[in-house]
């Protein structure tokens, strides 16, 4: 997989607020098809930042594929799309409260 990184950073939602839209829908409508998502969640293992639906909406975007610090899940149907997503971990729990907070970030992974 090769292309130009698109980063997007994640964050808690303070109190009792809840996302209006998906957490990284965004970043997918702002990609194309030259680009790989770079989901910056902190190395979050405890929840997912990327699912089936994400990776319905970025593969359909032509979208070369998604490099996440943190969990995804549905990495079935990633598989059935032939959408590559690379992820520290996979987890059946869905975000809950998370936002993308900024974009564009710097593209650095878990420190690196």
């Amino acid at each position: 997989m090769s292309g130009s990184p698109r980063p997007s950073q994640l964050a808690p939602l303070a109190g009792e607020a809840r996302a209006a839209s998906h957490i990284a829908t965004k970043a997918v409508a702002a990609a194309g098809s030259t680009d790989v998502l770079v989901v910056a969640n902190g190395g979050r293992g405890d929840v997912s930042c990327w699912g089936g639906l994400l990776s319905l909406g970025a593969s359909r975007r032509g979208i070369r594929g998604v490099i996440v610090d943190g969990a995804c899940r549905d990495v079935d149907e990633a598989g059935e799309l032939g959408f590559p997503v690379f992820a520290r971990a996979t987890t059946p729990l869905r975000p809950g409260a998370a936002c993308a907070r900024s974009q564009p970030v710097s593209r650095s992974v878990s420190g690196r």
